[in-house]
């Protein structure tokens, strides 16, 4: 018995430590079509932008193109490469959440089965009233459809993942370490956002248009027309850069409030752990019952679960901040 509590022990914990392994993002990107579009879209204007160096008759506004269009589909490359990676996110969380509610009902369920055999025995002595026997046995009942709605839901998030993956997910798959951005690489790359990418590409758009017709043999509603156009593409761009160094703010707020809350969690389990380990070897003097025992892992599993969440919306905080920016953090 005090074997398996301390096999069971190290199970859960790999569970709730490890992050996302890099292979299963692999896998995901091989079967993203959205990723397959990108990635073709951006061969393709790279393609183009090749040919033009070999054409003699190309022009200065076909070269602006192709280059923005490069850099575009390049940045819509990365952000596809990010969105995966949010699912994947969201998917694996949901597994693990899935997981640790299945872990914890189980946990559950033993203490409810040893509490209801305890007081059916010391009801057969006349400790207890059939009262208190009825409530241990309803409490089991309880857990009981507890464990059966956890180990349903574990099964649908297990599916979901493995048709993301092509593989049914496991917990012992090496995993690589979660990145933890600073706030300078993240104002550095504020411009590898799509949305100022795009904003840049369309004011260099404006300008050499308005290059071209700021002559006297444009209409001079023409040319105002593409000064007008210059003003604007500005300002959209200024806006751009405003929204995200804005949102910036608010969600490095969040990751530091994230990475901040890991501490408390990972005392708590540690607590936990230590109260259990405790306990085993009370039990094992004879000093404790195995009621003990299991409430102290109950009280584990339940901290591990905690600490998990904090694990997640951490990594979510790190995700959210490198969508942002369109950086991939993870290469």
């Amino acid at each position: 018995m005090i074997r398996f509590i301390l096999v069971a022990l190290w199970v859960s914990s790999s569970i709730a430590m490890a992050q996302i392994p890099e292979k299963w993002f692999v896998a995901a990107l091989a079967r993203s079509d959205g990723f397959a579009i990108a990635f073709g879209e951006a061969q393709n204007a790279k393609v183009r932008l090749q040919r033009l160096k070999s054409d003699p008759l190309a022009t200065k506004p076909l070269w602006l193109e192709s280059s923005t269009a490069l850099e575009l589909a390049e940045a819509r490359v990365v952000a596809t490469r990010l969105e995966v990676r949010r699912s994947l996110f969201q998917n694996i969380f949901a597994w693990r959440n899935a997981l640790d509610t299945f872990e914890t009902a189980s946990a559950k369920l033993n203490l409810a089965d040893a509490s209801a055999k305890a007081t059916n025995a010391r009801f057969k002595v006349g400790a207890v009233t059939s009262v208190e026997v009825n409530r241990t046995e309803a409490e089991l009942r309880a857990t009981q459809s507890e464990i059966s709605s956890a180990r349903s839901e574990l099964a649908a998030t297990v599916e979901v993942l493995q048709n993301q993956l092509g593989f049914a997910p496991n917990a012992i798959t090496p995993s690589q370490a979660l990145p933890r951005p600073t706030r300078q690489v993240l104002e550095r790359n504020l411009d590898s956002s799509v949305r100022i990418v795009d904003a840049k590409g369309a004011l260099a758009r404006a300008k050499l248009d308005f290059e071209i017709k700021d002559n006297e043999f444009s209409a001079p509603v023409e040319i105002s027309e593409a000064k007008r156009n210059v003003s604007n593409a500005e300002r959209n761009l200024a806006d751009a850069r405003n929204g995200v160094k804005a949102a910036l703010t608010t969600r490095w707020e969040v990751y530091q409030s994230a990475a901040g809350a890991l501490t408390a969690r990972e005392r708590a389990v540690q607590l936990a752990t230590d109260e259990l380990k405790t306990q085993v070897e009370r039990l094992a003097r004879g000093l404790v019952s195995q009621l003990v025992i299991l409430q102290a892992r109950v009280a584990l599993v339940q901290a591990q679960s905690n600490l998990e969440f904090s694990h997640q919306r951490l990594a979510t905080s790190v995700l959210e901040l490198a969508i942002l920016v369109n950086l991939d953090l993870w290469r």
